[in-house]
């Protein structure tokens, strides 16, 4: 989370400062998403992603909308499941 003070409402990409690409998927309150509008490339409402989130994360990544992949996402922002793997596999 952006600010470590609220629930996290929404995955967005990010570029790293100084980055003209789309950066990393990190996950934003409402809150940091307001505030951060204008430098996001991708915001979507975490509870979209349901019990696959590999059917939307796995496009982004692939269109080149952030640099994450599906590992990164799960270790960082999501709880491990049997979908990391076979999204990690579909990368490879």
């Amino acid at each position: 989370m952006r600010c470590g003070e609220h629930d996290a409402d929404w995955l967005v990409t990010a570029p790293y400062t100084g980055s003209q690409g789309p950066g990393r998927l990190l996950a934003y309150c409402d809150g940091c998403r307001d505030e951060a509008r204008r430098d996001l490339w991708v915001a979507i409402p975490m509870c979209l992603l349901g019990d696959d989130p590999a059917a939307t994360l796995l496009p982004l990544y692939q269109a080149g909308l952030t640099e994450s992949n599906p590992r990164l996402i799960a270790e960082s922002l999501l709880a491990e499941g049997p979908w990391v793997e076979q999204a990690a596999r579909h990368l490879h």
